[in-house]
Order: C-alpha cells, then sequence, then structure tokens
C-alpha cells in the first residue's frame, strides 16, 4: 500500500493530467486514487462534474485544501470564498461591474492596447526579431484588464511589478497545490519566493485602492468601491475589495492569456484552419484591426477560440469536499471526502466527444453547439460559481486573435502541444515565433 502510494504521488506530482488520463482509462469516469497526504475521488465526465457544481451544489463545498492554499494569496474573492451566503452576498455587490453593456463599452480599451501591441510586433518584425506568444499575450491581457479595472495607465511599473509577481506565484503555489507536504510556513527557497511575490502583489493593489478613493476613475474598481447591498447598505470592505483585484487581475489574465497562446499554436499545427480563419478576417477587417461591432461577421474566429478552450481549458480542474454522504454515477461518496474533477478529461472524453483529441473549430457552429448536450463543455465552469468575467474573456480574446491573424502570419519554432499544469494550465515549452506582416 505504501508503495503505491508513493508510486502515484510521484507520477501525480510529476505530470498530473497523464495520472488521471491513465486512471481514467483504467477504472472509468469515476475512481478513487491514493496518496501519500490522503485518497480522493476523481472524476472526469462532464454530467458528474455539473452535477457537483449545480445539482449538488450546496454539498460539495470549497473547504478544501486547494481551496486552502488559493485563499493565501487570493483571499476570500468570489473564486476562493467558502461560505455560500458570503459568496452570494459578494456576487450580487460584483455583478454589476459585468453587466453586458458595461463589458461592451470596454471594448475600446481592449481595441486600443491590441492596436498598441500589434504596433510593437511590426517593428519586431521589420527588425526580424522573434517574440514568446506566451510572454505578449500575458501582457497584452493583463494591460487590458489594468485599465478595465482601475481606469489607469497600464504601462506604468506596477503592472510589470504584478505582472512578475503573478508569475511567480502562479509557478511556485502551481508546485505546492499537485503536493503540499511542507506547509508553506516553513521557509524554503520555494516559499520564500511565494510570500515575497503574494507582498508585491498586495503593495500594489492597495496602493491603486487608496489611489482611487482620491480620483473620477470610471473602471471597475470604482465600481466595486461604491456597490452597496440593499438590505443591509453594507459596502465591500478594503480586504474584500482587495481581494476581489487579486482574483481578477490574476484569473483574468492567465487564463485568457493562456487560451490565446494555445488558439494560436493550434492554428500553427492546423494551417488548413489557419487560413480559412485568414480568409474569414480579410473579408471583414479591412483595416487591420477588429472592433466589438465586427465580431458578429467573425464567427470562426470564435469558435477557433471554443475549439481552444475545449482542449487547452486554462482552468484545467477544480477540487470540491463532500459535506455529507452521495453518490457520483453510482460511486458512493462518504462524507468529507474530497473530490477532483477534470475539465481537461470531461472535454476529452470519448463518450461525449466524437474523436475527442482533434482539433475542430466546426464543432461549435450554431447547428453543432444546437444539436449537442450542451452540459458537456464547461470551459467557464457550471452552475452559481460560472466565471463572472466570461463575457470579458471572450470579447477580449476573439478581439484580439482576429486583429492578429489580420495584421501577421506568425511561422512557430518546434511547435509543441504538451500541456503543463500549474495553477492554469500552460504550454510546456516556451511558444517561440516570427513575425511577417501581412498586407
Amino acid at each position: 500500500m505504501v508503495t503505491g502510494r508513493l508510486r502515484n504521488t510521484k507520477h501525480f506530482v510529476t505530470d498530473p493530467i497523464t495520472f488521471l488520463s491513465d486512471s481514467m482509462a483504467q477504472h472509468g469516469n469515476v475512481f478513487r486514487f491514493q496518496l501519500v497526504n490522503g485518497s480522493m475521488v476523481g472524476v472526469t465526465h462532464a454530467h458528474h462534474i455539473k452535477y457537483i457544481l449545480q445539482e449538488r451544489m450546496a454539498n460539495f463545498t470549497r473547504e478544501t485544501q486547494l481551496y486552502d492554499i488559493l485563499e493565501l494569496f487570493a483571499g476570500r474573492g468570489l473564486a476562493t470564498i467558502a461560505d455560500h451566503n458570503r459568496w452570494r452576498r459578494n456576487r450580487r455587490l460584483v455583478q454589476p461591474a459585468f453587466h453586458h453593456k458595461k463589458i461592451s463599452a470596454l471594448s475600446e480599451i481592449m481595441v486600443t492596447e491590441i492596436d498598441s501591441m500589434c504596433d510593437e510586433w511590426a517593428e519586431h518584425a521589420r527588425a526580424g526579431r522573434t517574440i514568446n506568444i506566451g510572454e505578449q499575450m500575458s501582457h497584452l491581457t493583463l494591460r487590458i484588464v489594468v485599465r478595465a479595472l482601475f481606469g489607469l495607465d497600464p504601462h506604468g511599473p506596477e503592472v510589470t511589478g504584478f505582472a512578475r509577481a503573478a508569475q511567480s506565484v502562479n509557478a511556485e503555489l502551481g508546485k505546492f497545490v499537485r503536493m503540499p507536504l511542507i506547509p508553506l510556513k516553513f521557509p524554503t527557497p520555494s516559499h520564500r519566493r511565494f510570500w515575497r511575490a503574494v507582498g508585491e502583489m498586495d503593495a500594489i493593489v492597495y496602493t491603486v485602492i487608496n489611489e482611487l478613493r482620491d480620483s473620477d476613475s470610471d473602471g471597475l474598481l470604482s465600481m466595486l468601491m461604491n456597490a452597496t447591498e440593499a438590505d443591509t447598505n453594507s459596502k465591500l470592505t478594503d480586504r474584500e475589495l482587495r481581494d476581489e483585484v487579486i482574483t481578477m487581475l490574476f484569473a483574468g489574465h492567465e487564463t485568457s492569456s493562456s487560451a490565446l497562446t494555445s488558439a494560436m499554436l493550434l492554428l500553427q499545427v492546423h494551417p488548413e484552419a489557419r487560413q480559412r480563419l485568414c480568409d474569414d478576417v480579410d473579408d471583414v477587417l479591412s483595416d487591420g484591426r477588429a472592433t466589438m461591432t465586427d465580431l458578429p461577421a467573425l464567427p470562426y474566429s470564435k469558435q477557433v477560440l471554443e475549439e481552444a478552450l475545449r482542449l487547452k481549458p486554462p482552468i484545467w480542474m477544480g477540487q470540491r469536499r463532500a459535506d455529507q454522504d452521495d453518490e457520483i454515477g453510482g460511486y458512493h461518496i462518504p462524507a468529507g471526502t474530497p473530490v477532483m474533477f477534470s475539465y481537461y478529461h470531461a472535454h476529452r472524453n470519448p463518450e461525449c466527444w466524437d474523436q475527442p483529441d482533434t482539433f475542430d473549430p466546426d464543432r461549435f457552429t450554431p447547428d453543432a453547439v444546437a444539436a449537442r448536450d450542451r452540459n458537456v463543455y464547461l470551459p467557464f465552469g457550471a452552475g452559481g460559481h460560472l466565471c463572472i468575467g466570461n463575457t470579458f474573456a471572450m470579447m477580449e480574446m476573439q478581439l484580439a486573435l482576429s486583429t492578429i491573424v489580420r495584421r501577421f502570419e506568425l511561422t512557430i519554432q518546434n511547435p509543441d502541444l504538451t500541456p503543463t499544469s500549474a495553477l492554469t494550465l500552460n504550454t510546456k515549452y516556451p511558444v517561440i515565433a516570427t513575425l511577417t506582416e501581412r498586407r
């Protein structure tokens, strides 16, 4: 038994995606696995995930080791709050900032930052310089979310500092989440890097919060500061604002940059899809830039992104704990059992998808979507905890991808689709590309 736990733990820490793939192939969609720090149930079917997140949301709580860890840097924002009543109160306060009309108004910020990045890329192309697509997408999406949240210049040192700190948190916490054997309070080199990065993020966010109190900014953060709950007349405290801002900054740029990088990598290895997308954007974007009004005429760019999110969901897994005895797919779940579910594997489950490992954006034509069980696709989660920023993210990504493809031909050196998992799903190797301007 001890040998099996050690073997499982080594495999899980080294490559959790392959570990879960092997377990799914051997045991099906619901299985128990043993690690040195305890046992867990794995779930890899979308219907079962929807059951956990929606039908039995009250029984499957966030009171798990994963969320205890996430709380160390994200605090108790919408993505981490375990108490359901508190989550509902905060959701009501935050929701107006993500109303469709507000997101639409932010599209000009997105367009401006995308154009600015593409102008920089044009200089790289003329000089024959390569770019790191992952880094470029991370910088772009952070600049967009900073302007949207704060209404401030996204090119200042605060953005650079936050980006550096966020990358460090993602890397160090990703290692710890897979195998939290040594508590974070012990000052190992990795843990010291983590806490230093959290301190840098806090300093930046609290500084901006204080500055905005005396400004006339119309960013999302100002809306959150002024949001008042009707029943109690309460507002978000500074700590609650900090927690929501950290969540939005971190999740709002890391997930979108991961999805955009995956989309461009997939287009590189599927030239027929890339050419079809080029034809699409060439017909619509005569001046080389996509705006919000262009998006309805660019359905294929959205299909490409949706298929990238299926194959490479940035938030690739989640965790809950059964508060009371339950049953998933005929499998008894005793009270107190931690349950780990994988969107990555659910989106590649052959019971739900034909040729699940094949990149095929036509899975997301209107007719194909209408004919398919809508419960098998969960890129932004499900139920009450559906990602509040999903509309923002899809608009941002479609604008960016459409403009990039219209303006540039990217040639990625040694494209490799191998995933690696930290807190988010990323590519194992840097995605380095040369640029050629398109006319």
